[in-house]
């Protein structure tokens, strides 16, 4: 009796474990993530729900008989929910109950005439209460109140700086503090009409810019000197893409949208942009070591994801900025940073469940609420901030405000909650460094990648050692020199001869003197295959050190995609496979060069690199500031060395001039890549054979 109880208190537990899964997974269908931003790469990462699910409104749950496709909403100062239906002339305003207190179909003027909406695409609330609706079939923006009352309708632009082709079709509207209004109008590469609050015409505002590189320049100099008119004429002109969306924030700076660019192209750049009163992008991107501007930066997923097209932006009281992609159904959620708090929501054209979407069609934000309209499933999905999203967000704000040491207690709480936040660990850096905690500033700032945060605790390390050792270092470096000196005296007084083998001595000359030295390899057995080979192994391991254990501030090393191997092919094998294959041309056209000459040649040759590699680790490791420049030119000037020797080695014992040389180089790098070639595809059809003979084992033994 007492077994067959313990199997039902046993069963009981399952079940009730069962359905806290499964509750659970109802709540949260989707993944929420982020991006960590390492040195110009995005690595996904999955992260604590920011938000959650609360309800979603349907008809039934609106207690309408008709409530169908909702194509934009909006949110008033007091968080009433405005909503239009498409393609009905129809305005449903919900409170924050969601309880409906408003239903308008038509806003009527003083006549008594009435001006409907079917077929809008856009809605916004001004403060002081104004309905602005943008009526795309009837190429108007209404104004009107709750009452249903119009006071205002805004027409098609007349100024002489509207250009000739400029047709008006307007898709979305703003309004901002001083009731100023901003009209995005479909097709228009103009930018925002800009209309005062009477809706006169202003001007254009912000437009997009085509982006240029050399090649696009160069291409354009061409085109002017060489192509006919009728040429020119045919082409196709790069114009700037318009923008999707558009809303203003509490300090009224401009925020806007551009969607997927090409459908052809998976990464875009410049997505969000920030106006300025001038129309110009000022928003900004921490990068590793600087702030830089957000037309080079790409606000979608990486390129492993799929392609992202934003159509909605919103942003909050604090600043935050909500971007809605319509490809995938996933809400963006970024600071004014453009750190990449969370990424969520899904669907992929199916939205079956909860907080997924088949067809998201607006986006409206709330304090800590997010609305996302379902145009197919005729749906409004409402997000509740979770306690994490609200401790994540005040963090942020305060880390931003330079409120570092308060900003760094809630990162800790947030560390506590998700060890995936890239976010707090800079966080943490910051409070760190401020707080005078080099040490842990450090640490941090490894952990969260942040560059510039380490680069500052370093040199306030650096500077508190160097008080430090300065003294010891003087007494050390006094006592070297004087040992130095005294051993001169000593060997030149007792007549002491160091004496190096002459082959060492003939190797540690090579790069100074390079003729002399391939002179001695060729006529003067000189050359050693020992030292050639130890020459091989430790460019190759030092190659490996400079990728894996550069200094910080200078380390790409990815663990989950470097292979050695790949190190080894590219420096151990290219040096032989050019000994094998410049032997055999030179060979070919009467050179008189051997096998182990070109070997110990262009073992030889390696040796400023070997240099440049010890270079770069030790300046990566003292310096607190970046020094590419200095690293690059160094390693400009060992590629030459090591080139010098090379050609001056290869010309020496081949007998061959300097044309000669070089046409034989040139016939060797080909011999390279067919050989290089060649060894891939055996290696294809290695493997095609071997699953092949698999295939075919798999089936006789199926059959016996």
């Amino acid at each position: 009796m007492r077994l067959k109880k313990n199997r039902i208190a046993v069963l009981i537990i399952i079940l009730v474990l069962l359905m806290e899964i499964g509750a659970a997974a109802a709540e949260v269908p989707y993944h929420s993530y982020t991006y960590w931003l390492g040195y110009d790469q995005k690595t996904l990462v999955e992260t604590k729900e920011m938000y959650l699910v609360k309800t979603v409104l349907t008809a039934q749950d609106l207690q309408l008989p008709d409530f169908a496709h909702p194509s934009a909403m909006a949110l008033d100062k007091d968080e009433n929910l405005y909503i239009i239906e498409d393609d009905v002339s129809r305005l449903t305003v919900l409170n924050k109950e969601l309880q409906v207190t408003h239903r308008i179909t038509a806003f009527t003027d003083d006549d008594k005439n009435a001006y409907g909406f079917a077929g809008a695409s856009d809605i916004c609330v001004a403060e002081d209460g104004r309905i602005y609706i943008a009526d795309t079939a009837e190429a108007r923006i209404l104004v009107g109140d709750l009452s249903g009352d119009l006071i205002a309708v805004f027409q098609s632009p007349k100024s002489d700086a509207v250009p000739d082709d400029f047709i008006f079709s307007p898709i979305r509207v703003a309004v901002d503090s001083k009731d100023s209004v901003y009209v995005l109008s479909s097709g228009s590469t103009y930018g925002a009409v800009l209309y005062n609050k009477s809706g006169e015409f202003q001007s254009f505002f912000g437009a997009n810019s085509v982006t240029s590189s050399a090649l696009t320049v160069l291409s354009r100099l061409w085109d002017m000197w060489f192509m006919k008119d009728e040429q020119r004429a045919g082409q196709i002109q790069k114009i700037p893409y318009q923008f999707n969306d558009i809303c203003i924030d509490a300090d009224d700076f401009v925020y806007t949208v551009t969607g997927a660019l090409s459908e052809n192209e998976l990464i875009q750049k410049g997505q969000i942009r920030c106006l300025s009163a001038a129309g110009k992008n000022i928003l900004k991107v921490k990068g590793n070591m600087q702030y830089t501007n957000s037309d080079s930066f790409n606000f979608g997923d990486a390129q492993a994801m799929s392609r992202t097209d934003f159509r909605y932006i919103q942003i909050d009281d604090f600043g935050f900025i909500y971007a809605l992609d319509v490809i995938n159904g996933r809400i963006f959620v970024y600071d004014r940073e453009c750190n990449l708090l969370s990424a969520f929501g899904g669907g992929s054209g199916a939205g079956t469940q909860y907080g997924t979407f088949k067809t998201p069609s607006a986006l409206a934000v709330g304090e800590d609420t997010l609305y996302v309209a379902d145009f197919s499933h005729s749906t409004i999905t409402i997000f509740s901030q979770t306690e994490y999203g609200s401790l994540v967000k005040k963090a942020d704000a305060l880390f931003l405000e330079g409120k570092y040491e308060q900003a760094g207690t809630l990162f800790k709480e947030v560390l506590r909650l998700d060890k995936n936040s890239q976010l707090a660990y800079c966080g943490l850096a910051k409070s760190y460094l401020v707080g005078g905690d080099y040490e842990q500033a450090l640490e941090m700032a490894k952990h969260g990648l942040d560059y510039s945060t380490y680069s500052q605790a370093f040199r306030r390390i650096s500077l508190l050692n160097m008080k430090q050792v300065f003294a010891a270092g003087l007494g050390v470096a006094v006592l070297i020199i004087t040992v130095v000196i005294s051993m001169v005296v000593i060997f030149k007084k007792r007549r002491i001869v160091v004496a190096l083998p002459s082959r060492l001595k003939i190797y540690a000359s090579g790069f100074i003197h390079p003729f002399a030295t391939a002179n001695q390899i060729k006529y003067g057995n000189g050359g050693s295959v020992l030292l050639a080979t130890t020459t091989l192994f430790l460019f190759y391991v030092f190659q490996v050190l400079e990728d894996t254990s550069g200094g910080f501030l200078y380390n790409r090393f990815d663990r989950n995609t470097y292979n050695s191997i790949y190190t080894f092919l590219g420096t151990v094998g290219i040096v032989i496979l050019w000994s094998a294959c410049y032997w055999a041309m030179s060979v070919i056209f009467n050179g008189k060069s051997r096998l182990r000459e070109v070997f110990i040649i262009s073992s030889y040759a390696m040796v400023p690199q070997i240099i440049k590699s010890l270079f770069f680790l030790i300046v990566s490791h003292l310096s607190s500031a970046p020094a590419e420049g200095l690293i690059q030119t160094f390693s400009v000037i060992m590629f030459i060395l090591s080139g010098i020797v090379l050609v001056i080695g290869c010309m020496v014992i081949s007998e061959f001039d300097l044309f000669k040389m070089v046409g034989t180089s040139i016939l060797a790098v080909i011999a390279m890549g067919v050989v290089i070639f060649l060894i891939f595809m055996i290696m294809v059809l290695d493997q095609q054979f071997i699953e092949f003979v698999r295939t075919l084992y798999l089936e006789i033994r199926c059959k016996l």
